[in-house]
């Protein structure tokens, strides 16, 4: 009640909370600390993923939490979702268990999409993707973004247009956040763009090869960062390359947006500190 009472509308969204003259984003924090609870739940008792009895408390934490993010953010809550199930499977919950899981959360996601104040917006983009319309139109029609983060990514050639010489930026509302992959891409080319994917794939390598020598929470809290990343990465390009729906998801340490930069950052400074003592 809290979190809904207080939420800032913004593009028509509710996804911020104002603390101290500042917005901020809880589902970036809600991931981030869902994480934290589960590695900490898994590495004092290993056998909570074996059976349903002792299964449920912490599905029942994760629903709450999806369900307090999904009205007004289903990018964030999908994202929360396929994060924590991930991390279940790789912390050793069985395929069986997951498959089961699956059903239940297409059953509240198909609600949602019914009774959601924006299960419109939600609906709109989805039919814009499946069209597949390349025509751009001078209104902020369903497929707007979609098209002009096209325009971005192709008219960027293999060198970009050059540092700030962007165009699309202009037209895209969110660039600086949700279509920063774009303008990336715009601006530096396929080189530029390649070069990220090479950055980030240095950056999760070296945090796998960290939790690979540690053990217990270290170890699974270390897999929680990364996917909390990871997933964000391959959300964010893949709606910027047409890949997938158009949904707000920033690119990590790239895209303008302090909740996300922080998180990332409490993340890495706790990984350095994991890093020290295995040293």
């Amino acid at each position: 009640m809290f979190y809904w009472g207080y939420l800032f509308f913004r593009g028509g969204s509710g996804r911020w909370l104002y603390i101290g003259g500042m917005s901020f984003q809880p589902s970036e924090l809600a991931r981030f600390s869902l994480m934290g609870m589960l590695a900490y739940r898994i590495a004092r008792e290993p056998d909570v993923l074996c059976s349903w009895q002792s299964l449920w408390p912490l599905l029942v934490r994760i629903g709450l939490t999806f369900l307090l993010i999904a009205p007004q953010n289903l990018s964030g809550g999908m994202l929360l979702l396929f994060t924590v199930v991930l991390f279940l499977y790789i912390a050793g919950l069985s395929l069986g268990k997951i498959g089961r899981l699956f059903f239940v959360g297409l059953f509240f996601v198909g609600v949602l999409f019914l009774v959601a104040p924006r299960a419109r917006v939600w609906q709109s983009r989805i039919v814009a993707y499946l069209k597949g319309e390349n025509t751009p139109s001078t209104g902020m029609a369903d497929d707007y973004q979609r098209v002009h983060a096209s325009i971005a990514v192709f008219s960027g050639g293999v060198v970009g247009k050059g540092p700030g010489r962007s165009t699309q930026r202009y037209y895209l509302p969110q660039s600086y956040s949700d279509f920063a992959y774009s303008i990336l891409v715009e601006e530096y080319g396929l080189v530029g763009g390649l070069l990220m994917w090479g950055l980030y794939t240095l950056y999760f390598w070296r945090l796998a090869a960290l939790a690979s020598v540690v053990e217990g929470f270290a170890r699974l809290f270390l897999i929680g960062i990364i996917l909390h990343g990871l997933m964000q990465v391959i959300v964010h390009i893949g709606v910027n390359i047409e890949v997938l729906p158009i949904t707000g998801v920033p690119l990590p340490w790239v895209s303008l947006g302090g909740s996300s930069l922080f998180i990332q950052a409490l993340g890495l400074g706790i990984a350095l500190g994991i890093s020290r003592r295995v040293v």
